[in-house]
């Protein structure tokens, strides 16, 4: 069997006038030990550097369109099409939530409050159809459970196509930047664009805290210089020689959004082209924490 590269789902069902969906990659090179998977080109943005073998799930921010190229990069195979094992096309589908974007303070709400809600719209549809105290009750305990799951699937969906993609995030930095903007309005762009407001708030003297999800996601977090240092070090392990813990480590990495500036790459962590941008600016995660802070003393 020769070299393969999927995704699941593909098409991505996305909603009307959604500019990016998620999916998972998938791939097999038998005949390479080290992969690598770029967009665009053979040498354009780096996605991951892997085993193999493997599946990673992208971002929400995969493009109608988007080209996946699966590049051999064993013994440092230069990154041209002499090299190119497989590519792959992704393509959006419109449908599903008919155009529906739920309010923004609905981004952080908790799941208790969505019952609540839910549960009054029930009961008031209970009234309505004129339904006896006895009968009331399972209907509207029937009605939350499922207004509620609705909700939150609307929810879901929509806060994970928010984001941009990375070639947008760039030309937007690129625009920012031309217009002379400030470094407080490119942190704000980032921690506001980047979903990094889905796991942080701002607090007094601009001090980061965290969201229900943040506080969730980052439970027995390690630290970003922490985690940083072990991915490094799982990065020159081969995939399947992980240790459980670097693959744990990997999975938080990103889980985390890491992948988003920083990239694995043979013998550590590299920096994909936003992030290089970001650095050049002097924005890197501390900085926009910094920046953020100064801007609201």
């Amino acid at each position: 069997m020769g070299p393969s590269l999927t995704a699941n789902p593909n098409p991505i069902p996305v909603a009307p006038r959604a500019i990016g969906g998620q999916t998972t990659l998938s791939w097999n090179a038998p005949d390479a030990q080290y992969i690598e998977i770029h967009l665009g080109s053979p040498n354009g943005q780096l996605f991951t550097y892997m085993g193999n073998r493997g599946s990673i799930q992208t971002g929400p921010w995969v493009a109608d369109g988007t080209t996946f190229y699966l590049q051999d990069v064993t013994g440092g195979n230069p990154l041209t099409a002499d090299y190119t094992l497989a590519t792959l096309v992704v393509h959006l589908q419109t449908g599903g939530t008919n155009g529906v974007t739920p309010p923004k303070f609905m981004d952080q709400t908790p799941w208790w409050i969505a019952v609540i809600v839910a549960a009054l719209i029930a009961l008031c549809l209970s009234w309505a159809a004129g339904l006896d105290r006895w009968r009331r009750l399972p209907t509207v305990v029937s009605g939350a459970l499922l207004l509620a799951a609705l909700l939150y699937g609307i929810v879901t969906q929509a806060n994970a196509q928010s984001h941009p993609a990375p070639q947008q995030t760039s030309a937007a930095i690129d625009r920012m930047t031309a217009a002379h903007k400030g470094q407080q309005e490119l942190a704000q762009y980032v921690f506001d664009t980047q979903g990094c407001n889905s796991c942080h708030t701002v607090g007094q003297g601009g001090k980061l805290g965290f969201t229900s999800r943040g506080q969730q996601v980052g439970h027995d977090f390690e630290g970003c210089v922490r985690l940083l240092t072990d991915v490094s070090a799982a990065a020159k392990v081969p995939d399947r020689r992980r240790s459980e813990q670097q693959q744990h480590r990997v999975a938080r990495f990103q889980e985390f959004g890491c992948t988003f500036c920083h990239q694995m790459k043979p013998g550590g962590i590299g920096m994909s082209a936003v992030g290089a941008k970001l650095s050049a600016l002097h924005l890197g995660c501390v900085d926009i924490e910094k920046q953020l802070a100064s801007g609201r003393r």
